[in-house]
C-alpha cells in the first residue's frame, strides 16, 4: 500500500472511532489523460476538508461538493 493510501486508510480509522461522518472517493475507470489512476482514493469530511488525492480541481471540487450530509 502506497503511503497516500496508508494515510487516507489511518484517517478514515481516526474518524470512525470519533464518530465523524465521512465519505471515500475513489476512483473506479478514467477517460482520456487523467492525472489520478483507477484506485486513487481520498477521504472528503463533512467540512469538505480531504485527505489523499483524487485527480485535479475537477473530481476534488465535485467529490466536496457531493459531500456527506449535502
Amino acid at each position: 500500500m502506497s503511503a497516500p493510501q496508508e494515510e487516507v486508510f489511518a484517517s478514515m480509522a481516526e474518524l470512525i472511532r470519533a464518530g465523524e461522518p465521512f465519505v471515500l472517493a475513489t476512483v473506479v475507470r478514467t477517460v482520456a489523460a487523467a492525472a489520478a489512476k483507477p484506485g486513487a482514493k481520498a477521504l472528503v469530511r463533512a467540512d469538505g476538508s480531504m485527505t489523499g488525492w483524487i485527480g485535479g480541481a475537477a473530481p476534488g471540487a465535485r467529490s466536496r461538493r457531493r459531500r456527506v450530509g449535502h
